[in-house]
């Protein structure tokens, strides 16, 4: 049996992207930091937390 978490969208891509980051270093070393903003994201949305201080829209 198949069991997925549901996501949040950004657009039209699943949670966030290093290419967006507009840093260079950020672009190609940013994903821990872009995986605990998206981890936020996704426990504020689905279990109720409040760790993601920005607008999540």
């Amino acid at each position: 049996m198949k069991k997925e978490l549901d996501y949040f969208r950004i657009g039209n891509t699943y949670g966030g992207n290093q290419d967006w980051f507009k840093d260079f270093m950020m672009k190609i070393g940013g994903c821990a930091a872009l995986t605990a903003c998206d981890s936020c994201i996704y426990f504020d949305t689905y279990q109720g937390t409040a760790l993601y201080p920005f607008d999540r829209q």
